[in-house]
Parts: structure tokens; C-alpha cells; sequence
């Protein structure tokens, strides 16, 4: 009986036939990537780069590391940092199109602009944009066209598509990319033929440098 108390104050458990296993709760400090102390740590860092705590966007870089993002704009129009390898910039809005060329933000929900320097994005990084994807929630008529088409500086570049008629609406751009400089001037072109009002949403990956 000796013996069998003293394997219950210890936090054994045993059958009959007599194998003991060892089961107690871990104790002390937590060490690693955990700090504070068992039962209950909690996480400090990730890969040893410390989690930041007040960042609206996070990212990873290179190391597998969570770093804080970039955010440029509003809503939500996110470009990177230079320290991660990239993510979507996703531009939403409802929209009125008749006959013309208008421009938008590269990312986020405000209005379009006849006035490119109204919507332009600075480049936080060098980038390659691609697999570009454009969504309207209507087609745009028969007759009627929208050509979306990457700027930078005031150009337009090679990432393009367009979705025109009366039952066509989405398309995309998966062959070519375009790579900006950090500080470049970034929207895209709306170009349309005839008068339509479908809600849009233009979405493309960006790959830091």
C-alpha cells in the first residue's frame, strides 16, 4: 500500500500486469518561439523574428518570418513591403462606364478618375505584377466593350484583357507581367465602348523583388 501511494502522489499510472507510464503536466518556463511559462505560453516570435503586434497588415518574407505589411490607400488596396515576397491588390467598386477612357486606383473601392494622376499608387517596391482578373456582375451589352489595361508612369504595359458583348463577364491575363520600380506611378485603365453600370472588381498578383 506503501508503494501504491506513492505512485499516485508522483503521477503515475500503472496496470496490473505492472508497466508505469509517466503523464504529469509540463512545468516552468517555455522556451523557443514561446515565452511566459507552461501550462499556458504564449507565442513571441516565429522563427526567431519577433511577431509585430500593431501591424494592420501582416506578411511573411523569405525566412518564414511574419512581418508587418505595407498598406497603401484605403479599403482594400494592399501593395507589400520590400521585405515580402507578395500577395493579391484587389480593386472593387460599382461602376457607370459610357464611351471612353477612365482610370482607377490599382487597388481599394474609390471612384475612377478621367484625371490619371488623381488615382495613381506609389510603388513601396519593385514588383512583377501579373495573372491579371477582371469581374463584372454584368456583361457589358451587346456592342459594348471594357479593356483594363496596366499603367505605370502614365504607359500602359502588356498586362491587358478585355470582356466585351452580352454574356462574356470576366476575363484574364495569365501570359504577360509587368515589373515596376520602387516610387513608380501605378493604376489601370478603364477603356470602354457604349454605356453599361456593372459592379467591378479587378484583382492581380504582385511578386516582390
Amino acid at each position: 500500500m506503501k508503494y501504491l501511494a506513492l505512485v499516485l502522489t508522483l503521477g503515475l499510472s500503472f496496470s496490473l500486469c505492472g508497466s508505469y507510464v509517466l503523464s504529469p503536466s509540463p512545468q516552468g518556463a517555455a522556451g523557443g518561439d514561446l515565452s511566459g511559462t507552461y501550462p499556458n505560453p504564449t507565442v513571441a516570435q516565429v522563427n526567431g523574428a519577433a511577431v509585430p503586434t500593431s501591424a494592420t497588415v501582416a506578411a511573411t518574407n523569405s525566412s518564414r518570418r511574419i512581418i508587418a505589411g505595407t498598406t497603401v490607400g484605403s479599403g482594400p488596396n494592399v501593395l507589400l513591403g520590400a521585405d515580402s515576397p507578395g500577395g493579391l491588390v484587389i480593386y472593387s467598386a460599382a461602376q457607370s462606364f459610357a464611351t471612353g477612357t477612365q482610370f482607377c486606383p490599382l487597388g481599394g473601392g474609390s471612384a475612377k478618375s478621367s484625371t490619371e494622376s488623381q488615382v495613381q499608387t506609389i510603388a513601396p517596391a519593385a514588383a512583377t505584377i501579373e495573372n491579371l482578373s477582371v469581374t463584372l456582375s454584368a456583361a457589358p451589352g451587346a456592342g459594348n466593350s471594357l479593356v483594363v489595361t496596366l499603367r505605370d508612369g502614365g504607359s500602359s504595359e502588356s498586362l491587358t484583357c478585355t470582356i466585351s458583348g452580352a454574356s462574356a463577364t470576366t476575363c484574364t491575363d495569365n501570359t504577360d507581367s509587368f515589373t515596376n520600380s520602387q516610387g513608380d506611378n501605378l493604376d489601370w485603365q478603364l477603356a470602354a465602348t457604349g454605356t453599361f453600370s456593372p459592379e467591378m472588381i479587378v484583382a492581380a498578383r504582385i511578386v516582390t523583388q
